[in-house]
């Protein structure tokens, strides 16, 4: 069934529209400078970090936001040059001349102590990918009670060369092409353990499972929510908590989405995943997403 886009959501479409539009000037602007594009995906994070916060400032001004980037890095590891450059194309996207301060207070808007509302936000998921394809995912979430109640994410296609954006709404999730402004509900598969396609990022675990996992075209973590959740794929497991920083928006702007796709989300020991210690996932040891259909036994399997 089609629906008309939500006009609730509208100031998400448009701030991720032209943070996709920000990103496709900076890579023309790095294209034949190669060995820069490591330059071009931080100052893309810092962009598109500073358009979503003026959006969620007009939405939720009481929210409190978490997100990847900051000012004083901004200042830090950023040359002149380069703070030219993307102070002067955030300006144009956004219509309106930003001043360094501007910039850098709207880097940090919300970034206060955590409360009970908060923003979480991933100005660029798939870092690698978005170097060698442009292919990355800009995500958005929102959390009531250190609980996940939103998604919104949007995903930029090299081969389309354009932006699908996925989104829950009235609790429901939605797929939205801005080819053709096709907006329909997303479900998980009803795929088997048999039959899962499932995907991975430790080849180990394909001793550990009874089924074949594969390293394909889920380039992000975020982009995992999203093949699940819209059924094509089937399970993403992670075991790497331990040894690496897992950050909050890495996963909160995916979940809801999921969840409302009749998807499943735990702890490999089938808890939940906690979002009460800040930036950091610390009182987790793992991640299993699954369409629902067999989660209990992959739980088993740990």
């Amino acid at each position: 069934m089609q629906h008309k886009f939500p006009l609730t959501l509208m100031p998400f479409r448009n701030a991720v529209e032209k943070a996709h539009q920000l990103c496709q000037n900076l890579r023309m602007t790095y294209l034949e400078h190669l060995d820069k594009t490591n330059e071009c995906v931080t100052l893309a994070d810092f962009g598109t970090q500073v358009i979503i916060n003026k959006a969620l400032h007009n939405s939720s001004p009481q929210h409190v936001v978490i997100a990847e980037e900051n000012g004083d890095d901004f200042l830090k590891i950023t040359t002149t040059a380069q703070k030219e450059l993307i102070i002067l194309i955030v300006s144009q996207v956004l219509g309106e001349k930003l001043t360094q301060k501007q910039f850098v207070n709207w880097l940090d808007y919300g970034q206060r102590n955590i409360s009970n509302n908060a923003w979480v936000i991933d100005p660029i998921d798939g870092t690698l990918e978005f170097i060698k394809s442009n292919q990355y995912v800009i995500g958005i979430g929102e959390l009531e009670n250190s609980k996940p109640v939103f998604s919104f994410l949007s995903s930029f296609s090299p081969l389309l060369n354009r932006a699908i954006h996925y989104f829950t709404w009235e609790g429901k999730s939605y797929r939205y092409d801005t080819f053709d402004g096709i907006m329909t509900e997303i479900q998980v598969s009803n795929r088997s353990i048999s039959s899962a396609r499932p995907y991975c990022n430790n080849s180990d675990l394909s001793k550990i499972y009874s089924i074949d996992f594969v390293e394909d075209d889920v380039f992000s973590t975020l982009n995992g929510y999203i093949s699940i959740a819209s059924g094509e794929a089937d399970v993403l497991i992670s075991l790497n908590f331990a040894n690496t920083s897992v950050k909050v928006w890495d996963h909160v702007g995916g979940i809801t989405l999921l969840q409302n796709a009749g998807g499943v989300i735990s702890d490999i020991d089938g808890s939940e995943l906690d979002f009460s210690h800040g930036h950091l996932l610390s009182n987790n040891t793992g991640v299993i997403l699954s369409n629902g259909k067999f989660h209990e036994e992959l739980l088993i399997k740990i």
